[in-house]
């Protein structure tokens, strides 16, 4: 940068003016960084979140202790693995159900760590083996590289599709056809219609010109999906499953859920206020009516939501919802210029049983709308 009307000082001072702007703007928040395939392979940030704390992860203390304590010892570390010639890598695969708190684990542990999370979508219609190794060499050396439902790479054909191929190959011209069978396509040709395979998800992860220095977290629902070789040394070093939620785990989300807060309103019936003691006897009874290992952490939570100021009515009406299927509902319908109720996607229980339930104080009734095969629940 030259000046020739004024002293290189004013550009320097605009620049850390921005500097410290974007530094404020992104205070308290975890950037997130996609791919951005539309002019060659970079990453651009697309949003930040407010950093989720650590606190709010409800795992068994051990392991999320373990966890925690992994990440910040690899983190330090570079001189380790320098002085002995080892990658300075280090992978986890985190695996379970869905709605067991996957996602929300990791984004919490990038705030602790003050790590920028890179999110790379291996389903990606434009991606292939080399844009993801030309991706991953562009990682920044400290940062959380996140793969979400990473079984997209290990996905195999059904005989169905296995046909459509077939039968699509049939109809190339037979000097196209020659050409692909002696391997005379570019590269990117063939590349574009592979998508990611597995031997290019495993040489980005670990390969010569792959990026040190991140941690690298990948999640799936399907952990039978996955190949054994993500566990080599480098890639995926640590797997960690992730189950429905415990007793243990409903009475701490309770408690974390409805806990003194000086700085907003006090929860509680009729807005008085709950002593420490209180809530954890409330989260006591809360827990004993929480089947072990059957309701995911996303389900729980959104069931409090429906008593966010109510922690006493939410402990009165949860037996009544775990017997009904643990549904998500009531939720407000409007429709036909009026207000209802109606009861969503029960997962377990007997979906033609009438029941009663109490919402935000309010007592409404369900019954089965035969005609259309739906539970509507409305006023009373």
């Amino acid at each position: 940068m030259k000046a020739y009307f004024t002293t290189p000082r004013m550009f320097t001072s605009l620049l850390t003016e921005s500097r410290n702007e974007f530094k404020s703007l992104t205070a308290n928040k975890t950037s997130i960084y996609t791919p951005n395939l539309s002019h060659g392979v970079t990453w651009q940030r697309t949003s930040s979140r407010p950093n989720r704390p650590w606190e709010s992860i409800f795992l068994d203390s051990n392991i999320k202790d373990w966890i925690l304590n992994d990440c910040q010892e690899f983190l330090k570390e570079s001189e380790f693995y320098l002085r002995r010639g080892i990658p300075y890598r280090r992978g986890y695969l985190c695996f379970g159900v869905a709605g067991s708190g996957k996602s929300s684990m990791i984004g919490a542990l990038a705030a602790r760590l003050n790590l920028d999370i890179y999110l790379v979508n291996l389903g990606g219609k434009s991606l292939d083996d080399d844009k993801l190794q030309e991706l991953l060499q562009a990682c920044p050396g400290k940062c959380l590289l996140l793969m979400e439902d990473i079984d997209c790479a290990f996905t195999t054909k059904k005989p169905q599709e296995e046909e459509e191929v077939h039968r699509q190959q049939d109809a190339i011209p037979p000097a196209l056809a020659n050409a692909i069978k002696n391997g005379q396509l570019p590269k990117s040709a063939r590349q574009s219609r592979e998508g990611i395979t597995l031997s290019g998800l495993l040489n980005a992860l670990d390969g010569v010109a792959s990026s040190e220095g991140r941690l690298l977290f990948c999640t799936t629902n399907w952990k039978d999906r996955i190949d054994v070789a993500l566990s080599r040394p480098g890639r995926c070093d640590i797997w960690i499953e992730f189950k429905h939620a415990t007793k243990s785990q409903a009475k701490l989300l309770f408690e974390y859920f409805y806990r003194s807060d000086p700085d907003s309103k006090d929860t509680g019936k009729e807005g008085e206020k709950l002593f420490k003691e209180d809530v954890s006897s409330l989260a006591e009874e809360f827990s004993s009516h929480i089947p072990e290992d059957e309701i995911s952490v996303s389900a729980l939570q959104g069931y409090l939501m429906r008593y966010k100021r109510q922690p006493e009515l939410a402990v009165e009406n949860v037996r009544s919802w775990v017997e009904n299927g643990c549904g998500q509902g009531p939720t407000p319908l409007l429709h036909d210029g009026k207000v209802d109720l109606k009861v969503i996607g029960n997962t377990v229980g007997n979906d033609t049983e009438k029941a009663k339930v109490k919402v935000s104080g309010v007592n409404v009734n369900s019954h089965m709308d035969e005609e259309k095969g739906e539970d509507l629940v409305h006023g009373a």
